[in-house]
């Protein structure tokens, strides 16, 4: 993860949406749905002692992110459902994801090998945003993640071996 120290904000028009991916899995469909409405209500004050009300200048001047694009990396072929990658068992299904949100409020890209990649990475991206004065923003801009689980083989796998 590597962050930087520049405001962003996301624009009162901002849109969560696919791009490349030919059937897109209702139950990812549906968590797309709950990240926009949760990013509109969820109304979160920064976790420091003003709630952010120091940051609301810096934050009114901020480009706007206007959408986050979910795809694939390509070479893929059907993509399964979130629920059926996550019953498969620990370490079948991908979860690795690339988040990159830049400075400028040109798109932000999230891209993984899997449907419940994307949304591993659709529950990071909430989770970096703050609200104030009618704005959801981060001051942390640019923002790159890239993610996977820690124990890709399960209970079995060599970096668990020394839990036994």
């Amino acid at each position: 993860m590597t962050i930087g120290m520049t405001p962003l904000r996301l624009s009162s028009g901002f849109s969560i949406r696919t791009s490349g991916i030919r059937q897109v899995p209702q139950d990812l469909s549906d968590a797309i749905h709950r990240s926009s409405n949760y990013l509109k209500a969820d109304k979160l004050g920064a976790l420091v002692p003003d709630r952010g009300a120091s940051s609301a200048r810096k934050v009114s001047s901020a480009h706007s992110l206007q959408s986050l694009i979910l795809s694939l990396e390509s070479g893929l072929g059907q993509l399964q459902s979130i629920s059926d990658g996550a019953i498969a068992g620990l370490g079948v299904t991908d979860e690795t994801y690339t988040l990159e949100i830049p400075v400028n409020g040109e798109n932000a890209t999230l891209t993984a090998r899997s449907a419940l990649g994307l949304f591993r990475g659709l529950k990071t991206f909430e989770q970096l945003w703050f609200y104030i004065d009618g704005t959801t923003y981060t001051l942390q801009a640019p923002i790159q993640i890239q993610d996977a689980p820690a124990y890709v083989g399960g209970l079995h796998s060599p970096q668990c071996s020394d839990l036994y």
